[in-house]
Formats: C-alpha cells, structure tokens, sequence
C-alpha cells in the first residue's frame, strides 16, 4: 500500500525517508501550495527535480524483510554481539538506518558511520574513508560481501584486529542500502 508523508522540509528528511522506501513525499522542501494551473504547468516542462516515486531495484533481499520489524527478526538481530545494522549510502556520508543493541551500547544514538565533514562518526580518517568506500563500492559492483581488518594496539600495549564487513542489499531510488557489521578479532 503506497504511503504520502508529509511536512517533508529539508534534504536530509527527504532523503532519509527515500532511505527507507518511502517513495511519494510532500512538503515544503519541494514547494510551497500552489493553485493548480501552476502544478500543471510544472508537470508540462517535465521539471528534473521532480524525483520519480518508489523503485526498488536490484534486490539482494526483499526491501520489506529491512523495514517490517518483527518482534522475533529484531530479537535475533539484537543477539548479534557486535555492533551491526543496515546503513545507506549518499555520497560523502554513510548513516546507519537499522542497528542492533551492540551499536547502541558502543556508539551514540545518531552516530554515522562515515561523514566527509567529520563530525559524530566512528570512521574520521581520510585513508579508512576511502578504504571503505572502495569496500562499498566493491560490494555493489560484486554482489559480494566485503571484509577488511585493521590492526590497532590498545591503550593496554594489545594487539586488537577490528573487522569491518559490508553487504550491498538493494537499491531504492538511487540509494545504496548495505548490511555492516564491526568486529573484533
């Protein structure tokens, strides 16, 4: 069943609910009330800003088993140790959509994994940026799962070996959704 949401008025909030799936969306963000000959004429010029509505594409995995949260599918994705989740990717910045208990308890409520402005995210680091967004992208281009460790001493002298691993699971209108998960070895 199709969905509207409304009051959309920012960027980040029409993107996010993209994220999600949410394919029809109104609000200010896009225009303000207009009489209807002035719709009419914006339908006429086939404005390009106008984003065409839900697609999912390319599936790895149904969209609906990520955003239908069952009591039982998030009970056996809180057992997971590690943090893990469900991120999506939008240019310079990859935020988590859907994570698991292990996240929460690690990482603030809000924390993005990666931001190129480098503020609030677990990676900061211009090299790890482009190591995992060559990860994403591999994982996309493959349709396979992407591993990488990282080797780091603890403020105790140990050696501790952090994985981290991506999952391209599908694409919804023009959004990259991937499953992540953070390791220790």
């Amino acid at each position: 069943m199709p969905v509207i949401v409304e009051g959309v008025e920012t960027e980040y909030q029409a993107t996010f609910l993209r994220a999600m799936g949410c394919g029809y969306i109104q609000g200010y963000f896009y225009a303000r009330p207009m009489p209807v000959k002035d719709y009419e004429k914006i339908l006429a010029q086939n404005d390009p800003t106008v984003e065409e509505p839900f697609e999912e594409v390319k599936a790895k995995v149904p969209a609906s088993l990520i955003w239908t949260q069952d009591s039982k599918t998030q009970s056996l994705f809180n057992q997971l140790h590690f943090p893990a989740g469900v991120c999506s990717e939008n240019h310079t910045l990859v935020y988590p959509i859907l994570v698991n208990s292990a996240y929460l308890s690690r990482y603030e409520y809000g924390t993005n994994i990666m931001d190129a402005k480098g503020k609030g995210c677990i990676v900061n680091d211009p090299r790890e940026n482009k190591i995992i967004y060559g990860m994403l992208s591999d994982a996309y281009q493959q349709k396979k799962a992407q591993i990488k460790e990282k080797e780091e001493t603890d403020e105790n002298g140990k050696t501790v070996i952090t994985a981290f691993a991506v999952d391209y699971l599908f694409s919804v209108n023009n959004q990259k959704i991937y499953y992540f998960a953070i390791y220790e070895k």
